[in-house]
């Protein structure tokens, strides 16, 4: 289903699973150099649970866009990529009037997601934040670095970017340049590689924008605090170096209460950043579901 960006430059692709009689809508907010369609299962368990099951193609990303389009957002302000969910949520609050909006968010998905809330956790409902990423005092470094290199050349791939923000990743598990950090389950980390439209070079401009993602994140004054009802679910690997250890993943549950929200959490033992491909899935999807179910 087409529908289009907020500032008519790309075409979101909305995907829908739909039960019979629906409870509730769960929008799913899929992580970098990633795709809507790696998360049919979740959208599929979540429809046989009762839920709508919505996935889309954040800007930058799918499968409509020429590969030398991938990882390039055409916006400096870090703002549309979150201008892009809100556009989402009345399209399903129209189509599923009186039925709560829910927000699963994967990796960049998290931080979107909490740029999100900041004006509009009012729409919604509960939020699930996977593998979130935790607070990087570096990030006004990388956030600078990746103005200047945006400013030369905005569709280039300035491998200094990619260093900055992923070369602790990639060294996570011993390897140089590869995706273990995915996932221990190795067909999972195969199957992204062999994926055209997964795991490709952010340009200079896609880097500028999550460098603002994440800034922005952590600013508790942007919070305007509408919904202090707000439920929120971390949940992550235990080994999932995105969230930088138990004690930054326990910061970022501290930050969101601070907030007002509440907020509740669980660790998946010995499994890595995407949780939802790891041998366990099942396990995440009905905690998902339970999460979203109980009152």
């Amino acid at each position: 289903m087409d529908l289009l960006s907020q500032d008519g430059k790309f075409n979101l692709n909305v995907n829908l699973e739909v039960p019979d009689n629906p409870c509730g809508v769960l929008l799913c907010l899929h992580d970098m150099a990633d795709h809507q369609g790696r998360y049919s299962g979740l959208l599929k368990f979540a429809a046989k649970s009762g839920f709508v099951g919505c996935a889309y193609d954040q800007r930058g990303h799918g499968k409509d866009l020429t590969f030398d389009s991938l990882g390039y957002f055409n916006d400096v302000s870090g703002k549309q990529i979150v201008n892009d969910v809100d556009v989402v949520v009345e399209f399903l609050t129209d189509k599923f009037p009186d039925k709560p909006i829910h927000i699963f968010g994967q990796g960049m998905g998290a931080l979107i997601a909490k740029n999100y809330l900041q004006k509009n956790d009012a729409k919604i409902t509960k939020v699930v934040l996977a593998g979130s990423p935790s607070y990087n005092r570096m990030t006004k470094l990388n956030l600078n670095m990746a103005r200047t290199m945006a400013n030369v050349d905005y569709r280039g791939h300035a491998k200094i970017l990619k260093d900055l923000f992923f070369g602790n990743l990639y060294k996570a598990f011993g390897t140089k340049g590869g995706y273990d950090y995915l996932s221990k389950n190795s067909q999972n980390v195969i199957d992204y590689q062999n994926d055209p439209y997964c795991g490709f070079e952010y340009t200079n401009n896609g880097y500028l924008n999550l460098a603002k993602l994440q800034l922005r994140a952590y600013k508790k004054s942007l919070y305007l605090k509408n919904n202090p009802d707000l439920k929120v679910l971390f949940i992550a690997g235990s080994k999932d170096p995105v969230i930088d250890g138990v004690k930054a993943f326990n910061d970022q549950l501290d930050f969101m209460e601070a907030l007002g929200y509440l907020v509740t959490s669980k660790l998946y033992g010995d499994c890595r950043h995407e949780i939802l491909n790891e041998n366990i899935k099942q396990t995440v999807y009905q905690d998902i579901v339970e999460f979203l179910k109980n009152a």
